[in-house]
């Protein structure tokens, strides 16, 4: 993580200065396939918001996004990752979700190893407020880990040579390594390095920009 000044002044600076080499050199990196997927997300929760504004009580409606967002919170505390992403769920598409609130669902991504959905909400939280805390941490996963797409004919395993991973790291690993046993195909964040998918080496490298593999036994 960069280490910012801690006088006002110039830590104010440094986070512009920070702000602004992400926005400038990392997000213009991310690939057609991950803008084109976002704006659909978008899309998608923009449209099942209009849906359940037109069909729903305008005071039920706030309450229960209300009681969702107080739930929300309640798990977090209890670092209950599970029932936060299962709130959020429920919650993502409502009125009144704020910076908290998607900070919060990106505290359960991150701890359930789902490294680009935390990027995700982070840059919306972003979009909301601009934070230090924010940057730091979308800082932290551009540079730690990097978008990966494998797809395989059928079931894969991933292998990492000689690797000592931190537990979100770790868990981010087992998401990716479960979803090969079983269909051979995964789309997510992986830490940085060097992997062994059936044998074949690959290398994920840092940042948005997708690494895609498809293992020689699955090419035509």
């Amino acid at each position: 993580m960069v280490a910012l000044p801690q006088q006002p002044e110039v830590a104010v600076a440094s986070f512009s200065l920070l702000a602004m080499v992400w926005m400038l050199v990392v997000v213009p990196c991310a690939s057609a396939d991950e803008r084109g997927a976002a704006s659909m997300t978008r899309a998608k929760r923009s449209s099942r918001a209009v849906a359940r504004r037109a069909t729903a009580d305008p005071v039920t409606s706030a309450a229960e996004t209300l009681r969702l967002v107080e739930e929300l919170h309640r798990l977090a505390a209890r670092q209950a990752w599970t029932g936060v992403e299962r709130v959020w769920a429920e919650l993502a598409a409502a009125d009144g979700v704020g910076c908290e609130e998607l900070l919060a669902a990106a505290d359960a991504a991150t701890q359930l190893g789902d490294l680009g959905a935390a990027r995700e909400r982070l840059l919306a939280a972003l979009a909301l407020q601009e934070r230090r805390d924010v940057v730091e941490r979308l800082w932290s996963i551009d540079t730690a880990y990097g978008s990966v797409r494998i797809v395989s004919a059928g079931p894969s395993e991933l292998v990492i040579p000689a690797a000592d991973f931190f537990p979100v790291a770790q868990r981010a690993v087992d998401v990716a390594r479960r979803q090969l046993a079983e269909s051979g195909q995964y789309e997510g964040w992986l830490p940085i390095g060097r992997y062994q998918i059936d044998g074949e080496e690959v290398y994920v490298r840092p940042g948005p920009r997708t690494t895609e593999h498809v293992p020689a036994a699955s090419s035509p």
